[in-house]
């Protein structure tokens, strides 16, 4: 995922896929979470709180590929919350098990059921990124019964960004990917990282917005609250985060339009 900062009056910013060390609490010692259960269901699944970069989580759970009914373990977390910035998350996975991550289906921004995404890159880990608020994950996990045992390790990073872009008048904007690789998503973001609502019709997204910093988010999979303030099933809420899918990087166009004109910019998707 790619996530670009503007101050549309003076320059726009690219926030790149370089990043600072791993993040650890100095007042929050690693954490080896074990699974609850029972938690062969969605709405059993173990949930933890607080969880920071360097927190793990353990299990056993024999099934098979595709999964069936009572054959995986459900698990839901949610992330310390943290000094306003974008953190780069990623859950490492076992060369044996297979991980999942759980997405809400809505209808009119009411939950009608989860679908699974399978994220599982060839660095065997599930990846989303969050802005330091509490953001909750859901996913569920399985292993080979003659292997069922897994450990699971959450790193954390922030990504930094970096001057990139010319000066921008305020108004009217257009975000859109263009080939070679289309089905990238779009998210708009203000400068407290709170989502700017809005349409999107395909890859692109159409805004009118003032003068100010901005924050563009680029994915393969792309959640946040747009448009949908926010969203509860069965007694939790789905917090705001980007979440990115790709297993291989992916070049394509990004189109910036605004009154003053356009502006091409070539990017890649990173796993």
């Amino acid at each position: 995922m790619h996530t670009h900062r503007g101050r549309f009056s003076t320059s726009i910013h690219l926030i790149c896929a370089c990043t600072t060390a791993l993040l650890a609490s100095a007042a929050h010692a690693q954490t080896n979470y074990v699974e609850q259960e029972p938690n062969d269901t969605a709405d059993q699944a173990s949930f933890f709180d607080g969880i920071i970069g360097g927190d793990t989580f353990a299990g056993t759970s024999a099934g098979s590929m595709p999964p069936s009914p009572g054959g995986v373990d459900y698990f839901r977390i949610r992330l310390a919350t943290a000094p306003s910035s974008i953190y780069k998350h990623r859950l490492l996975v076992p060369a044996h098990a297979y991980l999942h991550m759980q997405m809400p289906v809505l209808s009119s921004c009411i939950f009608l059921r989860f679908t699974d995404a399978g994220f599982s890159d060839s660095n065997r880990s599930l990846q989303w990124y969050g802005f330091g608020r509490a953001e909750e994950v859901r996913w569920w996990v399985v292993c080979p019964p003659l292997n069922p045992n897994y450990l699971l390790t959450l790193q954390s990073e922030v990504v930094v960004p970096r001057s990139e872009w010319p000066a921008m008048p305020p108004g009217a904007f257009r975000f859109e990917s263009l080939a070679p690789s289309t089905g990238i998503n779009v998210g708009l973001y203000d400068a407290t990282f709170s989502v700017i609502p809005g349409p999107q019709t395909g890859a692109s997204i159409t805004r009118t917005i003032p003068q100010g910093t901005y924050y563009l988010a680029l994915a393969t999979s792309l959640w946040n609250e747009d448009p949908c303030p926010q969203v509860t099933f069965t007694g939790a809420s789905f917090t705001s985060g980007a979440l990115n899918n790709a297993v291989s990087a992916r070049a394509y166009t990004l189109r910036i339009t605004h009154a003053a004109g356009s502006l091409d910019v070539p990017l890649n998707v990173q796993p």
